[in-house]
C-alpha cells in the first residue's frame, strides 16, 4: 500500500476562458502556474437530503443528494512573484517599467506602451497583435506590477497527487477567491490565506498543462524585510508624515463577498455563476503607545474623532527601492533585489483605548475599515493597491 504524501503534491492554477470551463492549451505567455503552498484544504461538500416518507417501519430511508459546495483555504507566504493569485483576487492590473511612463488602458489590464502598442488580456495571459508584438519585447526591466480592485476572473485549481502508480489530479472548476488575509508578525514570514469557492470538483489522469511555470522563484518575505510600516495622515504618502509605529498586523482582510448561490434547476447541483459583490477592506494592528517622533497619542485622539488615515507597508529585499506612490525612485528589481508595497489609501479606525497588561510597554489595538472615496493613488481609484517590483516579464 502506498499512501499519498503532501510533500509530493502540487497545486496548479489556470485562468478560465469562461466560468467553470477549463482551458485546453497554454502557450508561451499563457501558462498554468504552480503555487507553492503551506496547506490546501479546498474540498467538496454536499448536503444529504433526508427523505421524510413513512414506509411502515422506523428504518431510515436512503437520502437524496444536495448541492455541491467546494470551498476551503489555500495558505501560502508572500513573495515578489505572486502574479496569478493577486490578479485573481483583485482583478485589475497595471504594469510599467518606470513611475513616469505613459499608460495604455485595455480592458482590465494596464501596461506601459510605445506608440500604438496594445496589450490584450486574453483568457489565459498577455498577448500582442500585429506590429505591436515587437514593442512588448522592447519593454525593459525592472517592472512594477500594480494590482487594484476590478472585475475578478474565475480559474481552475488542480491538486496533483504523485506516487500512487498513476498521477491523480483533482480539479476544482469555476473557482473564485472570496477573500484574502495578509498576516504580518514582527518576526517570521508574512502569511497569506486565500479563501476559495468553486463550482465543482472533477478528477483527471493528466495534468492541466505542460511546462507549468513556478510562481515563487525566490524566498518568501519575512518581517525583517519590512522596510517601512507606517500609518499616515489622510492620503499623505510621505514617511515623514507617519503618525505611529506598528508592532504587528494580525490581519488585513480583503473580501470579494461572492454570491455563493448560483444553482439552477437542471444543473445537477453545480454552480453556474459566482458573481462578486462590493469589496470590503478591514484589518487590525497592534500600535506602540508613544509620545515622541511618531506620536500614537495624536493618533489615538484622531482615531476616536474618526479622522481619515492611510497605511503603507513596504518590503525591500537587497539593494532596491520602491518609492511612495506617484514619485520616482532608483529601482533595481532583479533577482534578490525586489520590493512589495501594500497601500490602503483611505481608512478609519474604530474607537479604542490603550490597555495596561503589566509593568512593561503599553500598546493599543487599532481595528480599521478601508474604503475608496476620493484618493487617486497612481491615478487608480481603488480601496487597496499592491505593487510588486521585479524583473519578470508581465504574465498571468
Amino acid at each position: 500500500m502506498t499512501q499519498a504524501k503532501g510533500s509530493n503534491t502540487k497545486i496548479v492554477v489556470g485562468i478560465e476562458p469562461s466560468y467553470g470551463t477549463i482551458s485546453g492549451s497554454f502557450g508561451t505567455n499563457k501558462k498554468a502556474i504552480v503555487i507553492p503552498y503551506a496547506s490546501f484544504n479546498v474540498k467538496n461538500t454536499e448536503n444529504q437530503i433526508i427523505n421524510p416518507l413513512i414506509k411502515g417501519s422506523r428504518n431510515p430511508i436512503r437520502p437524496g443528494r444536495g448541492n455541491k459546495n467546494p470551498t476551503g483555504t489555500l495558505s501560502t507566504l508572500l513573495t515578489p512573484h505572486m502574479y496569478s493569485m493577486l490578479a485573481y483576487m483583485l482583478g485589475k492590473r497595471k504594469v510599467t517599467d518606470s513611475y513616469t511612463a505613459d499608460i495604455i488602458v485595455t480592458s482590465n489590464i494596464y501596461m506601459k506602451g510605445a506608440g500604438n502598442q496594445t496589450i490584450v488580456n486574453n483568457v489565459e495571459g498577455y498577448t500582442t497583435t500585429g506590429e505591436n508584438a515587437a514593442a512588448v519585447a522592447n519593454e525593459t526591466a525592472p517592472y512594477i506590477h500594480s494590482f487594484s480592485i476590478g472585475e475578478i476572473p474565475s480559474f481552475t485549481i488542480e491538486s496533483q497527487f504523485a506516487g500512487l502508480g498513476t498521477l491523480q489530479c483533482r480539479r476544482f472548476l469555476g473557482s473564485c477567491i472570496n477573500s484574502m488575509t495578509i498576516k504580518i508578525p514582527n518576526e517570521g514570514y508574512i502569511g497569506l490565506d486565500f479563501d476559495i469557492i468553486s463550482a465543482e470538483e472533477t478528477t483527471a489522469s493528466a495534468i492541466m498543462a505542460t511546462g507549468n511555470e513556478l510562481e515563487y522563484e525566490h524566498m518568501p518575505y519575512d518581517a525583517f524585510e519590512l522596510a517601512a510600516a507606517h500609518i499616515m495622515l489622510g492620503a499623505t504618502y510621505d514617511v515623514a508624515a507617519a503618525v505611529a509605529y506598528i508592532d504587528s498586523i494580525s490581519n488585513i482582510t480583503i473580501s470579494n463577498n461572492l454570491g455563493g448561490e448560483g444553482y439552477v434547476l437542471g444543473g445537477a447541483g453545480v454552480r453556474k455563476s459566482l458573481p462578486a459583490g462590493i469589496v470590503t477592506v478591514s484589518g487590525s494592528c497592534k500600535i506602540m503607545f508613544t509620545d515622541t517622533g511618531t506620536s500614537a497619542v495624536t493618533l489615538l485622539t484622531d482615531i476616536n474623532n474618526r479622522v481619515e488615515k492611510s497605511i503603507i507597508l513596504t518590503l525591500i529585499r537587497g539593494s532596491t527601492t520602491l518609492a511612495a506612490p506617484g514619485t520616482t525612485a532608483p529601482q533595481v528589481g532583479n533577482a534578490d533585489n525586489e520590493a512589495i508595497q501594500i497601500i490602503l489609501p483611505e481608512l478609519v479606525f474604530a474607537a479604542t483605548s490603550p490597555v495596561i497588561e503589566g509593568p512593561t510597554g503599553v500598546y493599543f489595538e487599532g481595528t480599521f475599515t478601508g474604503y475608496y472615496e476620493d484618493s487617486t493613488v497612481d491615478s487608480l481609484t481603488s480601496g487597496i493597491q499592491i505593487k510588486l517590483l521585479n524583473s519578470d516579464v508581465p504574465r498571468l
